[in-house]
């Protein structure tokens, strides 16, 4: 683990997830997903579509030993990975409750203790 430069720790994992596109044109769905790394401040993840950094996707996380978080996460950054038809995406939380933000914390701190 180690430090974004946004100031906050950051954990490596791989987390399923599932996430919904607020601003989608059309109907929005479900997508899945798994999440690379978590910090107080946002995710990272894939997605096999684009996503437009304006939009936003409401998430569950399902933290392992904890309670699923749910929260509005914006993408910051979005690069296409060559060859394979998907797109690591990183993004920040514009809305997630005071209790959430401490489970992510807590687990962030230490993955392995239960809730």
């Amino acid at each position: 683990m180690g430090f974004n430069k946004r100031g906050f720790q950051r954990a490596s994992c791989d987390m399923e997830s599932s996430f919904t596109n607020i601003d989608a044109a059309n109907r929005p769905s479900l997508n899945e997903t798994t999440i690379e790394n978590i910090s107080e401040s946002g995710i990272r993840f894939r997605s096999s579509q684009f996503i437009p950094l304006h939009h936003r996707l409401s998430f569950k996380l399902n933290l392992p030993k904890r309670k699923t978080v749910e929260a509005t996460v914006q993408p910051a950054w979005i690069k296409e990975i060559p060859s394979t038809h998907q797109y690591d995406i990183g993004g920040r939380f514009i809305m997630l409750s005071e209790e959430d933000r401490t489970v992510i914390r807590r687990y962030v701190t230490n993955p392995n203790a239960s809730l």
